[in-house]
């Protein structure tokens, strides 16, 4: 059983305009031989779907990746589980929608 409510999200919004909707850092602890420690993995995007489908999620949670020698990018997480791996990414654009939130509410849109 995987104890979701324990991995720690920071999501942070994306202020420019385009496909990223913000970025995440998140931290699995672990328990090796009696000692605890947290791995933390940054720079997770929140992309913004391209499509508007109605099955189709609002934003797509994509993990870090580093430029392979042939010039495409290769993701340096990877979950086997999908069943743990979709409800991370629904974690992870829950905590983005409430930064969102806070965001908006403190910078709310100018009526003109």
């Amino acid at each position: 059983m995987h104890r979701l409510e324990s991995i720690i999200i920071r999501a942070t919004p994306n202020k420019k305009p385009g496909m990223v909707a913000g970025y995440v850092d998140i931290g699995f602890p672990i328990n090796i031989a009696g000692c605890e420690a947290m791995i933390k993995i940054k720079n997770f995007q929140i992309l913004k779907s391209q499509y508007a489908v109605a099955n189709q999620r609002e934003y797509k949670v994509s993990p870090p990746a580093i430029r392979m020698g042939n010039g495409k990018y290769n993701p340096i997480f990877f979950l086997e589980d999908t069943a743990l791996w979709n409800r991370l990414e629904e974690r992870v654009i829950n905590e983005l929608k409430i930064e969102l939130r806070k965001e908006e509410l403190k910078n709310p849109p100018q009526s003109p």
